[in-house]
């Protein structure tokens, strides 16, 4: 079994794993192996609520579409616990990045249902003015996404700069 591959979910980092875990040691999947995907966990999901207030005052609607397409190249997330096999947790295997960090999970925009946007609420200079292009355009990272699959660098720094625990620093960077 594995929790959070390929995306981040809803709540505090671990709270799914933990009641997983309960569940676990009350004898309810006995003999499972069971690994967690911590690539994306390290700050936690982005619940979208920046989103709500001045400058962008998005509707309750576009929130909730935000909130719950937060597995698609989640915005405000960092790497979380290190690949180890070594988790003092005798019921947890390991921790893995499942997700290659920095690799894109698609085009995270309203076409695909995964974003929306109240573009009458809120643009910037630059982003799309016509229907079909916003459709094409995911408003959070201010881009149209990389394809899955690809190489998506602001979001590969971005793991990096919130990855908790902190990467260790790079010499004479």
């Amino acid at each position: 079994m594995s929790t959070h591959a390929g995306g981040a979910r809803p709540g505090p980092p671990f709270a799914r794993e933990a009641a997983l875990l309960d569940r676990l040691t009350h004898g309810e999947a006995e003999g499972a192996v069971l690994v967690f995907d911590t690539s994306r966990n390290g700050d936690g999901p982005n619940n979208m609520q920046k989103y709500v207030g001045a400058p962008y005052d998005q509707p309750a609607g576009v929130i909730s579409t935000l909130a719950s397409g937060n597995w698609c190249n989640p915005p405000g997330s960092g790497l979380g616990l290190r690949p180890t096999a070594s988790t003092g947790v005798p019921l947890l295997d390991a921790h893995l990045w499942v997700a290659t960090p920095g690799q894109s999970d698609g085009q995270c925009d309203s076409a695909g249902g995964v974003r929306a946007w109240d573009y009458s609420d809120y643009t910037q200079p630059g982003w799309p003015a016509t229907a079909s292009a916003q459709a094409l355009f995911d408003p959070p990272w201010g881009i149209d996404d990389p394809i899955a699959g690809d190489w998506f660098g602001q979001q590969a720094l971005q793991l990096a700069r919130l990855a908790l625990p902190a990467l260790p620093a790079l010499p004479g960077l």
